[in-house]
């Protein structure tokens, strides 16, 4: 048992130890500048130095120069008061038509409780009805016949 731990323990650590020692330099793509040349006074490579100084002379089309850029026609201009007024108009008129299809929805929500309401007060009120109807009729059962004469 013993010797089975040690057989996978041991490797493990090996493994382990073994990338600890190992640089990640081996992973950063070439042309990158690494955190250790900079640090260090340790000379970039030249080649990548004139691609990063070509890239910095070139023009990015998707940025403006913005001290190049004229002004005019960038200023954003305000809406007509009337325009603005239109649409808030729009707006409470919308509001309104929402508040009173609101109000008729909870109206006509109320009217169905109540009929529900009403409906099993009704119920009630029959289920009464057919016992007190149902107990005479079995009393009716219950007395001796008469006959038609004695009426």
């Amino acid at each position: 048992m013993r010797r089975s731990i040690e057989l996978i323990i041991i490797p493990i650590f090996f493994l382990s130890t073994a990338c600890a020692n190992s640089s990640l330099q081996r992973f950063v793509p070439p042309g990158i500048f690494k955190y250790e040349e900079i640090a260090s006074e340790k000379e970039p490579n030249p080649k990548i130095e004139e691609i990063v100084a070509a890239r910095g002379e070139r023009v990015d089309e998707k940025f403006p120069i913005l001290s190049e850029t004229p002004t005019a026609g960038l200023i954003l201009e305000r809406p007509d008061k009337s325009e603005a007024q239109r649409q808030s108009d729009i707006i409470i008129y919308a509001r309104d038509e929402l508040t009173s299809a609101i109000d008729a929805d909870r109206k006509a929500s109320q009217e169905e409780r109540q009929a529900v309401t009403d409906l099993e007060k009704r119920t009630d009120d029959l289920l009464e009805q057919l016992e007190r109807d149902e107990l005479s009729a079995q009393g009716e059962r219950t007395e001796p016949l008469r006959s038609p004469q004695e009426k």
